[in-house]
């Protein structure tokens, strides 16, 4: 995997899936926490309001365990990250094990391309 610009939100936890990750000079990673919205209209008793909850805290500690199984973030350290809602540079990718080198993004010749662009 190989950042070449921004990895945020959720994309983190696909860019862990790369066995070996790179990042391109000037690259960031955005860490937040999770939300959910509501329409404009909405009636929550208390049930759906534990239940969405629940949901929440559980896609929380999804995205925890998977960060902090592939990189030196401990689960206390990402949900301070979660709280601030925080863009981390490069230095702090490397130190974490996030990446494993800065490198500019260099494509071989006939290579297959995929390209993901999440919003």
């Amino acid at each position: 995997m190989h950042n070449t610009g921004s990895i945020d939100s959720i994309a983190t936890v696909i860019f862990m899936a790369g066995k070996k990750r790179y990042a391109a000079k000037h690259s960031t990673f955005l860490f937040h926490g999770i939300a959910t919205q509501f329409g404009a209209n909405a009636s929550l008793d208390r049930c759906k309001m534990e239940e969405i909850l629940s949901s929440l805290t559980q896609d929380e500690n999804k995205i925890t365990g998977i960060i902090s199984g592939t990189t030196q973030l401990t689960a206390e350290e990402l949900k301070k990250l979660y709280i601030q809602g925080e863009t981390k540079d490069l230095t702090f990718a490397m130190d974490k094990g996030i990446i494993q080198e800065i490198r500019d993004p260099s494509i071989p010749k006939d290579a297959a391309i995929v390209s993901l662009n999440i919003n």
